[in-house]
């Protein structure tokens, strides 16, 4: 589908997913594509934050603002983590190093809204059987 999207000329702000589509293969597809891309992480996905080696996302010290590492078989992404109502954290990565706290609320924003689309489109009109 995204190599589909970039033949008929498609041109993203941004590509929104939720970490279910945060494979190495759609990332860096998107990636050679010429697009951004900001995805949720699980905690378990390796980084190497410091040069000293691959540790799990849990185990760094992530900024809300963002922080700078290296996700192990992709490259540099930034990352931040938001904690959550229940205090636990939640990480969403961009591959737009120069992405700011803003701009990742802005993106965010949208992917809720899509996620709130399509939840009603499988609720209210059966789309998941057809």
């Amino acid at each position: 589908m995204l190599l589909k999207a970039e033949i008929r000329g498609f041109e993203p702000e941004c590509i929104l997913s939720d970490s279910w589509y945060a494979g190495l293969d759609n990332l860096k597809t998107i990636r050679n594509c010429g697009w951004i891309w900001m995805t949720r992480l699980k905690p378990n996905r390796l980084i190497n934050p410091d040069g000293k080696g691959d540790i799990p996302l849990s185990s760094a010290e992530i900024s809300e603002n963002g922080t700078v590492v290296h996700l192990k078989g992709y490259g540099f992404v930034k990352i931040f983590g938001i904690v959550t109502k229940n205090d636990n954290t939640e990480y969403q990565a961009a591959n737009d190093l120069t992405m700011n706290e803003l701009r990742r609320i802005q993106f965010s924003d949208f992917s809720w809204t899509i996620e709130e689309y399509h939840r009603g489109l499988k609720q209210f009109c059966g789309v998941e059987r057809c």
